[in-house]
């Protein structure tokens, strides 16, 4: 996993956390298996798009947010033209 992977799982776990959330209810509300979702904490697995989206929704947060400190995090302050 890149550097950016481990970031990204990095933010979820403590967006999870703060939100005082159980991992085993953030993966129900995936539909996914308790540890498939704690690899994904891990940052072990790749995180999908449509997790991140789902997982935005669920620990309130921006996706954005979960790009904070990696590199190319600028394009999200972009306008389109």
């Amino acid at each position: 996993m890149s550097q950016i992977d481990k970031k990204i799982a990095a933010r979820i776990r403590t967006a999870r956390q703060d939100s005082e959330l159980d991992a085993d209810w953030v993966a129900e509300r995936l539909g996914m298996p308790k540890d498939v979702y704690q690899a994904l904490e891990a940052g072990e697995l790749f995180v999908r798009a449509i997790i991140l989206a789902r997982l935005s929704t669920i620990l309130n947060r921006k996706v954005s947010w979960f790009y904070a400190d990696c590199p190319g995090q600028d394009v999200f302050s972009k306008t389109r033209a």
